[in-house]
């Protein structure tokens, strides 16, 4: 499986129950660093993100890093 796959079934349940798009509102809409251990860990494995608001859905692009 894709790497950018792999990482999509991991986000798949923060998704599902709402805490992605919290993360997404504290960490990137508000700005909020207070608790920004998952966006650490999110920079950390991407080579580069991209972040949009559209039609009433946070969307976050990430370019997984190789990691072969």
């Amino acid at each position: 499986m894709p790497a950018w796959e792999q990482f999509n079934e991991f986000l798949k349940p923060s998704k599902d129950n709402g805490v992605f798009d919290d993360m997404v509102k504290r960490w990137i809409t508000e700005g909020s660093s207070e608790h920004d251990i998952g966006l650490k860990l999110i920079q950390s494995r991407s080579a580069g993100s991209r972040y949009k608001y559209e039609n009433g859905k946070n969307i976050l692009s990430i370019k997984v890093k190789r990691t072969d």
